[in-house]
């Protein structure tokens, strides 16, 4: 799997958690609400920069440690590094 598809699948993972944070109402260390707006937040210009074909400025390494700051829990994280580290082996297969 390249580059780009792993940012793909990166926003797609993002827009799904978001969604389920929205959905449920629940807290993790906040309301769901705000990690949800957090991550989208922290997003939005990555999606547009592959919505407009600039992968380059989308860095899957920058992304994670941004996300590593935004969650004290290390859930997202830990579950966005598992996607990347599986995208990455899929890729040597």
């Amino acid at each position: 799997m390249n580059k780009k598809e792993i940012q793909i699948k990166i926003l797609a993972q993002a827009l799904y958690e978001i969604r389920l944070l929205i959905g449920q109402g629940g807290k993790f260390g906040e309301t769901a609400e705000g990690v949800a707006g957090n991550i989208a937040y922290m997003l939005h210009n990555d999606a547009l920069a592959i919505l407009e074909d600039r992968d380059e400025d989308f860095d899957i390494e920058i992304f994670l440690k941004r996300l590593e700051h935004l969650d004290e829990e290390g859930y997202y994280s830990t579950l966005f590094k598992d996607l990347v580290e599986n995208e990455k082996k899929k890729e040597k297969t």
